[in-house]
């Protein structure tokens, strides 16, 4: 259900996506345990907004570890990353992730298609939007 990690993943392809980082995109992994269960990270566009997401491993969905390492990110990405918008998408056909957005405060700005490398295929999404709350930006300036 993810854009960017392929199926099955191997650890050659995680290796290859660490070593592939873009200047700039910060990640965390998500631990459970100290077990690594998932990884939640944000990466700059053209616009100068972030882009979020996060991968959790399967035997851990539904518990609310994404909900809460998003939740941590965007707050990292507001008061210390110098973020003032995030944007985030799922393919319309994982309500799950809906769920997640929906509990992080997104707003929905339309519809669109993504890549989806698992699945070798564009798949319909549904976009999302959050802009940093003016709070945290008066007391960046306080700072």
């Amino acid at each position: 259900m993810t854009g960017r990690i392929p199926y099955p993943y191997s650890a050659d392809a995680a290796q290859h996506w660490l070593t592939g980082l873009a200047e700039g995109e910060v990640v965390f992994g998500i631990e459970h345990h100290h077990e690594l269960i998932g990884i939640c990270g944000y990466s700059r566009e053209a616009d100068g907004s972030h882009q979020l997401g996060y991968w959790i491993g399967k035997p851990y969905w539904g518990q609310g570890f994404a909900t809460e390492a998003a939740r941590a990110l965007i707050d990292f990405g507001f008061r210390k990353g110098g973020v003032k918008k995030f944007h985030c998408r799922h393919f319309v056909d994982n309500p799950a992730s809906s769920q997640v957005i929906s509990k992080l405060g997104f707003r929905k700005s339309g519809t669109d298609r993504g890549w989806c490398e698992a699945r070798q295929a564009e798949f319909p999404t549904i976009a999302y939007h959050l802009r940093r709350p003016w709070t945290i930006a008066i007391k960046a300036r306080a700072s």
